[in-house]
């Protein structure tokens, strides 16, 4: 019986759910270490469309897990909760990022992802918060760009929502008739196995000259 399957979520239906208490971390799962440079390579990635990884989850691991707790900034999580195995900083990443009041925000005349704990939105900058609510943005416009609507302007922040509404994430997903120890060892072989390859090694060969 095969007890993994693949699949993807899109981040906005992702991070709704969660928010909403459907995804658990176990107690072993170290707190949230990303800093402000890796959220921002996040959102950048997303912008730009690179792969940005996958999450780990198991179904109904209730038999075998006896604590969980939750994504930090969701209040309660619900006993049927999918439990992260891997994946936590991008989750929390995308929670902080997109937030309502979030010090994460999009500087239009440079066209990149910046960090300012005041939170502060002008006709220049706007916040990542609104790209996954549209009329969050819409608020944005007719509070900032007023009389003053520049087309070209609203067609690249089109563009960018866009980017964001269709971006996912891949998800791996345990079975719920899995045991702990097939688990542990999918986390273990993900995150422990294979040998190292570093970017110098692909490219040189990628690079090569042809005989």
């Amino acid at each position: 019986m095969a007890f993994i399957t693949h699949s993807s979520r899109f981040i906005y239906d992702l991070t709704r759910s969660v928010r909403e208490g459907e995804y658990a971390l176990p107690l072993f799962q170290r707190d949230f270490v990303w800093g402000v440079e890796d959220v921002l390579k996040l959102l950048d990635s997303i912008l730009v469309g690179y792969p940005i990884g996958s999450i780990l989850t198991w179904q109904r691991w209730s038999k075998h897990v006896r604590q969980v707790r939750s994504f930090r900034g969701v209040k309660e999580t619900r006993p049927d909760a999918a439990l992260v195995l891997d994946g936590q900083q991008r989750i929390q990443a995308l929670l902080v990022a997109t937030d309502e009041g979030s010090s994460y925000y999009y500087d239009i005349p440079t066209r990149t992802f910046r960090h300012d704990p005041s939170g502060e939105e002008s006709k220049d900058r706007i916040s990542v918060s609104r790209f996954l609510r549209v009329t969050s943005f819409m608020r944005w416009l007719q509070t900032h760009m007023k009389a003053e609507i520049d087309g070209d302007i609203v067609h690249h922040m089109d563009d960018v929502m866009g980017k964001f509404r269709d971006a996912r994430i891949g998800e791996v997903v345990i079975a719920w008739d899995a045991d702990l120890a097939f688990a542990r060892e999918s986390f273990r072989r993900l995150n422990t196995t294979g040998k190292s390859f570093n970017e110098q090694d692909v490219f040189a060969c990628l690079e090569a000259p042809s005989a």
